[in-house]
């Protein structure tokens, strides 16, 4: 839990430098949703009870999906960063897909 407060404290202070406010607040969205959707992950790979319907992480341990995530994260920013003229749909896209994964998994049961 510590390391995913962190890496929401390090995107939101580096990922913004110079973006514009709605940029900002969109990565922050984007950054807190995909933290959801990190620990809810665990805890899916986790409990027998449910299965993780992502191919990429379906074959891996917690800690090793765990990184795939972040690191998928960090991917956002930096391309969101390089590509300024494209930054709304590089962060929008990841965005509305970690919020469709958290309430799926919100409305199946899976908490954090």
């Amino acid at each position: 839990m510590k390391w995913v407060l962190c890496m929401i404290m390090a995107m939101l202070i580096f990922s913004g430098c110079g973006w514009g406010k709605s940029h900002q607040i969109m990565m922050g969205t984007y950054i807190i949703a995909h933290a959801v959707d990190i620990m809810q992950t665990r805890e899916i790979l986790s409990d027998e009870r449910f299965y993780e319907l992502n191919p990429v992480l379906s074959g891996l341990n917690r800690d090793q999906a765990t990184g795939v995530m972040i690191l998928d994260t960090l991917l956002v920013a930096g391309l969101a960063n390089e590509f300024p003229k494209y930054r709304t749909w590089i962060i929008g896209i990841p965005m509305s897909l970690a919020l469709a994964c958290v309430f799926n998994n919100w409305k199946i049961g899976v908490t954090f």
